[in-house]
């Protein structure tokens, strides 16, 4: 919380299913490379977020120009602007009052990660990262988030340290 310009990781083990809360962080690179709860990232400007397996929901609230690889049960979105969002998601991805979004199939991987996914009770064949439900958008014309062809993207290995 409250950081600028960091770089804050967290491997096997230290998170261990238990929620996790990013908030006020700006330029700052956020790597959990374990599986956790709920996780919440709210006031985040120009940040890399990297959420390697959370059971359940992801909150990103009010994030601006922010990069997030995200492998969760469920996502939602509301007040961001231009972010981009490598997604794994086990039910439709919500956005609420967003706009500039970006969505990609996830791309990223660490040594434990299949353990972690298993854990978190996210199976590799159900993923509806390109499922957008955006309740501020009932006509469905997609004014608010793109999604770009996941052949153009190389994975990304985090790694832990």
């Amino acid at each position: 919380m409250k950081k600028e310009g960091e770089t804050c990781r967290r491997v096997a083990g230290e998170i261990d299913g238990q929620c996790f809360i990013l908030e006020d962080l700006k330029n700052c690179e956020v790597t959990l490379c374990d599986h956790s709860d709920q996780v919440t990232a709210d006031n985040l400007d120009s940040c890399r977020i990297f959420v390697g397996a959370s059971s359940e929901s992801v909150f990103i609230r009010d994030c601006v120009n922010c990069e997030f690889t995200i492998a969760c049960k469920q996502l939602r979105t509301r007040d961001c602007t231009n972010c981009v969002v490598h997604l794994y998601s086990k039910t439709e991805p919500i956005i609420e009052t967003s706009s500039g979004m970006t969505f990609r199939c996830f791309n990223g991987a660490y040594a434990e990660h299949g353990d972690h996914m298993r854990k978190a009770n996210l199976p590799a064949e159900t993923n509806l990262w390109f499922a957008i439900f955006d309740f501020n958008d009932e006509a469905k014309t997609g004014k608010n988030w793109s999604l770009e062809d996941p052949g153009q993207q190389q994975l990304t290995y985090w790694r832990q340290k």
